[in-house]
């Protein structure tokens, strides 16, 4: 269907206007505007002095100075200075983007043994019917290496020899404060016993 050709067209149309409030006339254009709590040197909107905006000063938007956003000052955004975004000083140490994520807290580990070979019989300790268990001293390096071996107590008919030599064989991961390998000593009791 087509349109009508034939419309009543409005050649002055009138809207309605309600009536308001008129607030005082200004007596100049430098006049200065804004809350009338402002300190303003300039034209402002709001608390803001030297055309800042908000709380703002010199151009800052919000309590922003010298053109900062946010509490940002000389250009800052957020709480950053000299173009800086979020608490970075910028322009060569300001931050872009979101800040970095937390740094990850080091963990503390034990010290595991992973494996601890058993130290095996002389010919000549088993002859002479040799029994009892050899204590020594070991320290486990941070490294993940074995360090000094010494007997604490010892067997005869090279048992104590056996058992430093297992020891030198074991195999763990360091204790770690913080995520920081640590040196320690730890002894251990190798028996031997004939069945």
């Amino acid at each position: 269907m087509a349109p009508s050709t034939s419309m009543d067209r409005l050649t002055n149309p009138t809207i309605p206007v309600q009536m308001s409030v008129k607030g005082p006339e200004r007596k100049s254009d430098a006049e200065k505007y804004g809350y009338d709590t402002s300190k303003y040197t300039k034209l402002s909107d709001g608390l803001g002095t030297g055309g800042g905006i908000g709380g703002g000063s010199n151009g800052g938007f919000g309590d922003g100075r010298n053109s900062g956003a946010g509490t940002g000052a000389d250009g800052g955004l957020g709480g950053g200075n000299n173009g800086g975004i979020g608490d970075g000083d910028g322009p060569n140490g300001g931050r872009i983007g979101p800040p970095p994520p937390p740094s990850i807290v080091k963990v503390t580990t034990p010290l595991k043994i992973l494996a601890k070979p058993r130290a095996t019989y002389t010919d000549a300790a088993r002859t002479n019917n040799v029994q009892g268990s050899v204590l020594v001293k070991v320290t486990l390096l941070a490294s993940g290496q074995i360090g000094t071996v010494t007997a604490v107590r010892g067997l005869p008919h090279g048992l104590t020899e056996r058992a430093i030599a297992a020891a030198r064989q074991i195999k763990f991961e360091p204790k770690k404060i913080n995520g920081i390998p640590q040196t320690v000593i730890v002894t251990f009791d190798y028996g031997f016993n004939i069945y």
